[in-house]
């Protein structure tokens, strides 16, 4: 992982503006393309925020993964969309990920000061995982992953969070993490998906903080 700590100094006054009141709540999104470290900046925030004497958890984009034609979000993926292997420029953006379960399970809840249970994505059969509940008292929420703070769900966010980093540096770290063998899976599907998010959308344009590193 790559550890950000001590935060950049401009992330931390960021995230010391939004700290939440008593019995007030806060959600961080961190954003950002494959590789760029989303995870591990969450670990180092959520490290310091626990250290600092607030409850803080994380809640990982990857979790609301769907990689089967017709579920939800993902509705339109074709067979070959689905193995990395056919064009994607039809494909809806993101469409791998569902926001609206994320936003229905996580987001609404949360901000609600609800119980927050949500179902992960089970990566070994590539079916609905177990249920996980966020602990109680939780008072800054950190969302992470690539697609958290697509205009859909920028309006949950107090603080949201992009990371700017090189397509190289991206590749070498996701095959270091993923193996040599997704190269074909990170050349051809994700990272081209990816990049249209960030055309289309703008995540990078829209957010509170950059980070290039």
């Amino acid at each position: 992982m790559w550890l950000l700590d001590p935060l950049p100094p401009a992330l931390r006054s960021a995230v010391t503006a939004i700290l939440p009141g008593s019995g007030e709540v806060a959600i961080i999104g961190i954003d950002g393309l494959g590789g760029a470290g989303k995870s591990s900046l969450a670990a180092s925030l959520q490290g310091q925020l626990v250290r600092a004497g607030w409850a803080a958890d994380i809640v990982p984009m990857d979790a609301f993964f769907m990689d089967r034609p017709g579920d939800s979000a993902g509705a339109g993926l074709t067979p070959e969309d689905q193995q990395g292997s056919g064009p994607r420029s039809t494909a809806p953006i993101g469409g791998s990920f569902d926001w609206m379960r994320l936003r229905d399970q996580v987001l609404w809840p949360f901000r609600q000061r609800r119980k927050v249970r949500y179902r992960v994505h089970d990566w070994a059969t590539h079916e609905p995982g177990d249920w996980v509940a966020l602990g109680q008292g939780v008072q800054v929420l950190i969302v992470e992953g690539v697609y958290s703070t697509r205009r859909e769900l920028r309006r949950w966010y107090d603080l949201t969070v992009w990371l700017e980093v090189p397509a190289h540096v991206r590749l070498a770290r996701g095959l270091e993490r993923d193996g040599p063998e997704s190269r074909h899976l990170w050349e051809n599907r994700w990272m081209p998906e990816e990049e249209r998010y960030r055309k289309a959308y703008e995540p990078h344009l829209r957010a509170h903080i950059v980070l290039d590193w």
